[in-house]
């Protein structure tokens, strides 16, 4: 078959005539397929994470740390120095007011059980998100020199 048969066969069955496609038309259809399937994506993570408030409540992270598998406890574990290391982060590199200021050679267990011991102490705030929590405990149990004017730690919310 002639090339110029192929190309009028092409038209009858797609509606459109057959030639080359540009760069910009292959780059805009790409870029489509690839928006189409972030769109997609997130649909299916957002159905996936129904539970994503509860996942961030001290409730679940209470159970996640004190659970007998140890998958849980690391996770919290690494959870809570992950806290300490971003407040020690944010007060250095964006020189902004420290409200963790633990003392040299803190292990990771060991602000984990602070972070625990809180949380037993404070079961009514069990509601807000972990991370609140854990922020307060470690603040509490490691305080830095406020300096005048300097933000006070965040609180939690009264309970109701």
């Amino acid at each position: 078959m002639s090339q110029a048969k192929l190309k009028s066969a092409a038209v009858e069955r797609t509606g459109r005539p057959t030639r080359p496609r540009s760069w910009r038309a292959w780059r805009t259809r790409l870029g489509r397929s690839v928006l189409f399937g972030l769109v997609a994506g997130a649909a299916i993570a957002g159905a996936a994470g129904g539970h994503s408030d509860e996942q961030k409540s001290g409730t679940h992270w209470f159970r996640k740390c004190t659970s007998p598998e140890a998958n849980g406890q690391i996770e919290c574990a690494i959870y809570v120095r992950a806290i300490v290391e971003y407040d020690e982060l944010r007060g250095t590199l964006l020189k902004e007011a420290r409200f963790i200021c633990p003392e040299k050679g803190l292990t990771i267990g060991r602000s984990r059980e602070i972070v625990l011991q809180y949380l037993r102490d404070h079961p009514q705030d069990l509601n807000l998100p972990f991370a609140l929590l854990a922020h307060q405990g470690l603040a509490a149990a490691f305080p830095c020199a406020r300096e005048t004017g300097a933000a006070a730690p965040p609180m939690a919310a009264p309970a109701k």
